[in-house]
């Protein structure tokens, strides 16, 4: 579960987020609230010893690419 929330929250943040602030302007507070919203979620991840970059992880959630 812990590499599904990871990889879901990388790819709304690098490719869904800029592609809707580019298409939808109007939109920047919604996008803003839902990566604070995953930054929580990594937040009590790493709380509980169950952080995404503790584990091997196809998208690591600490701005780098996917490999």
């Amino acid at each position: 579960m812990i590499e599904e929330l990871t990889t879901h929250s990388w790819i709304e943040e690098k490719i869904f987020y800029p592609a809707a602030r580019e298409a939808a302007p109007d939109t920047k507070d919604y996008l803003l609230e839902s990566v604070e919203e995953h930054h929580v979620v990594l937040w009590m991840l790493s709380d509980c010893g169950c952080s995404p970059n503790s584990r091997t992880s196809p998208r690591p959630m600490n701005g780098s690419t996917p490999r």
